[in-house]
């Protein structure tokens, strides 16, 4: 009985403070939603049956015509302003954007030497994977440590279960997410020169939340004396040893120019990858791909609602018969919006001055 009741107590203090907390996050827009009602029926209740009121209305349409259009014009002038500033802000994160991009184009590309190398894995342990578990992704196993409330998939769970190659196998999936198969040709592989190619964000964001790289720190240093068994990189041709190498150098001159082919550059690569380039790669990534700040789009809705409910529909209804119920509407919503401006300027302000670190 006492148990039942800590529990009911219990869910009404979380349910009260999820209230508590949406009031806090909306709490603007609820005021604003209030003041929008407040002016449309004290309004309606003033005008009713009252022609001189009625006449003041249809003048007061067309002096919120100009208003509208002032404040309109002001919030299109803020708004052009703020997105070429920012623009010019993504211009100047371009140079070590690319900088990373083709660090990681080299980091791939001297993955994918060891990834497409038969005689590189233990006997028949690439064919088995390509043909069992096709379909699958490392991420797809990785859910259910890197990400909550997720459930691993069918062929997932078999995957985690087949011990024929052992561990090994889990290696051979975090190489192959860095080469989705969504093209018959990658013009970031087997390259020379720069590539004017750049990974999609979200592709960035995997690698990023699910670490992929990290494996080559497990597998070629921490525990190698365990697996070595399983690599054969003196099977790697001389010649893929060598483009190895010439990538590793790429990506950081002084680091690999006296490294040889083995685990212990595979090691470094992944360390310098999953600590310096890739966090490097997602910021510069984010910071070029996101989205226009918070500020810029509240004020793009507040700029469509002035639009339209202090010029577009007070012009329609002056064309036509004049209507009281739509005035009344183009009237409370344009208050309501200035309303907004006024009690929400500040949090807007404190939102523009914040730095993502």
């Amino acid at each position: 009985m006492i148990k039942n009741y800590l529990k009911s107590e219990h869910r009404f203090k979380f349910k009260l403070h999820q209230t508590w907390s949406f009031f806090q996050r909306n709490a603007e827009v609820l005021l604003t939603i209030i003041f929008l009602i407040i002016v449309f029926l004290c309004t309606k209740c003033y005008i009713d049956g009252n022609k001189k009121s009625i006449e003041n209305l249809i003048r007061l349409s067309d002096k919120l015509i100009t208003a509208s259009s002032v404040i309109s014009a002001i919030l299109i002038s803020y708004m052009v302003g703020k997105v070429l500033q920012i623009r010019q802000e993504k211009l100047t994160y371009f140079p070590e954007y690319y900088d990373l991009t083709q660090k990681t184009h080299f980091f791939r590309n001297a993955l994918y030497i060891l990834f497409k190398s038969n005689r590189y894995w233990v006997g028949g342990l690439k064919q088995y994977i390509d043909e069992v578990y096709k379909e699958l992704e490392y991420y797809d196993i990785r859910k259910v440590v890197f990400v909550n409330h997720t459930k691993i998939s069918e062929l997932g769970r078999t995957f985690n279960k087949d011990e024929k190659y052992g561990d090994t196998m889990r290696l051979y999936l975090a190489l192959k997410a860095f080469f989705p198969e969504t093209s018959l040709f990658d013009q970031t592989l087997n390259i020379e020169f720069n590539v004017e190619k750049f990974y999609h964000p979200k592709r960035i964001e995997l690698w990023r939340t699910f670490e992929p790289s990290a494996e080559l720190y497990y597998f070629f240093n921490y525990k190698f004396s365990f697996f070595e068994g399983d690599f054969n990189f003196q099977n790697v041709s001389k010649n893929d040893q060598k483009l190895a190498l010439e990538y590793a150098v790429k990506i950081d001159k002084e680091r690999y120019t006296k490294a040889e082919f083995g685990n212990v550059l595979y090691d470094l690569l992944g360390q310098q990858f999953t600590e310096d380039i890739l966090p490097r790669l997602t910021k510069k990534s984010q910071e070029i791909h996101g989205n226009l700040p918070l500020s810029i789009q509240y004020l793009s809705i507040v700029l469509s609602l002035i639009l339209a409910f202090g010029v577009v529909v007070p012009i329609f209804n002056s064309l036509y018969s004049f209507n009281i119920f739509f005035a009344l509407i183009s009237l409370s919503v344009v208050l309501s919006v200035i309303f907004y401006i006024i009690i929400a300027f500040k949090k807007i302000l404190k939102n523009e001055m914040k730095i993502n670190v």
